[in-house]
């Protein structure tokens, strides 16, 4: 199971637990009306601040930050020298495509079967990551923006259980009337904190990372691809270029020198 997985099972689970043994009823955290301010007042204001379709955006981010693996570089580099050794062997394209399991390395080989120049597969490929690079950055946006807006928005909740249990002193309603004013005023507080620190600040965070690992996969790819469509660059200087961006426990030597 990916750790981010278990991270926020574990927190749940500490969570619930932590609830059972700090009440006699777990019900005693359950408030409709602190949900409704906490959770509808999120949603709207998530709906005033982004359009419907960039919030669509929040399902593929929370499966990618909960079960995504980010390529490992060293297997991106060992592929990459695989595929410049296959081209300057002049093996079949068909095969040579077989080699690549990401979707860059397969169009940037389509391009060098159609024989585009090299400072033209350069220019495309570098433009893709910077469009997919803006998409990235837009979602982990919507995930920090969103999680500053349950504790806000709790706090309000604070501020109106207060207001009522102010106006219950002393009342008709008695305890029992300051009683639900105070559970308003807290409770709302505890989903507000939950919300944000459970699942949108940790996912914003975690997609950050997952996404800039992505993204120094795909600069592996791209610069492998680029050496590898210029005759002139032997599979040697390639293997050394790649390496560089390993750490060097993990340099791979597939022409083994």
């Amino acid at each position: 199971m990916p750790t981010a997985a278990i991270g926020l099972f574990s927190m749940c689970t500490i969570f619930v637990v932590s609830l059972l043994i700090s009440a006699k009823h777990i019900t005693t955290y359950i408030d409709p009306l602190s949900f409704l301010i906490v959770a509808g007042c999120t949603v709207g204001s998530a709906l005033l601040q982004f359009p419907l379709n960039e919030l669509k955006l929040l399902f593929g981010g929370f499966k990618l930050s909960l079960f995504g693996k980010p390529p490992k570089f060293s297997d991106v580099v060992h592929e990459q020298i695989d595929i410049a050794i296959a081209i300057r062997d002049r093996k079949a394209m068909d095969e040579i495509k077989g080699m690549a399991t990401d979707p860059l390395t397969e169009q940037a080989l389509g391009l060098i079967e159609n024989q585009i120049p090299v400072d033209k597969i350069s220019f495309i490929m570098t433009e893709q990551l910077l469009v997919a690079q803006e998409k990235d950055k837009q979602v982990i946006d919507i995930f920090a923006g969103l999680g500053k807006l349950p504790p806000t928005f709790g706090m309000m909740g604070t501020v109106i259980g207060l207001v009522g249990l102010l106006e219950n002193l002393g009342g008709e309603g008695g305890a029992q009337a300051m009683g639900a004013a105070m559970a308003v005023a807290l409770v709302t507080t505890l989903y507000g904190v939950v919300t944000a620190n459970f699942f949108l600040d940790p996912v914003a965070s975690n997609l950050k990372i997952k996404q800039n690992k992505m993204r120094t996969a795909q600069k592996i790819i791209l610069k492998g691809i680029i050496m590898s469509s210029d005759a002139t660059i032997t599979s040697i200087e390639i293997q050394e270029a790649l390496n560089a961006y390993l750490d060097e426990e993990e340099k791979v030597d597939v022409l083994q020198l």
